[in-house]
């Protein structure tokens, strides 16, 4: 009996750590966190730009926008599971990839300070044409 509530109690512990260490998996870091904009534009105040804050992102293209959160952060998606580089992937409506899936790589390529968007959904990404883009973050 002694072993067995000893087993339970450290599942329990371990539940509980595995969820307190998960928890931030669905926010940006705040190295992610500000306004993106492509970088051969580098005006904070173009009509192209990504809005990234803790909990949700906005897409801005134009007059148009769109709002997505419910975030994955993949730290190996870039390498696989032995990958120890910098870059990040964030794909948000993770839970709901129909409501317009795209993924944010932050650091692509290992270049600190870019992000580029991939969008699954292609109807998206004809509304927003970011692809061709290097982001920068606005100062």
């Amino acid at each position: 009996m002694k072993k067995y509530s000893i087993f339970l109690f450290v599942l329990i512990i371990s539940f509980i750590a595995f969820d307190i260490a998960s928890a931030d998996l669905n926010k940006a870091e705040k190295s992610m966190q500000g306004v993106w904009v492509p970088q051969n534009i580098k005006s904070c105040k173009s009509v192209i730009k990504i809005e990234v804050f803790e909990e949700y992102l906005v897409l801005h293209y134009k007059e148009d926008s769109a709002r997505f959160s419910d975030f994955d952060l993949c730290y190996s998606c870039a390498g696989g599971a032995k990958y120890s580089g910098i870059e990040v992937w964030v794909t948000p409506n993770f839970h709901n990839p129909k409501s317009g899936c795209l993924t944010l790589r932050f650091n692509d390529g290992e270049r600190k300070g870019i992000m580029v968007v991939e969008f699954i959904d292609k109807s998206l990404g004809e509304r927003f044409p970011f692809e061709k883009y290097n982001f920068i973050k606005c100062k």
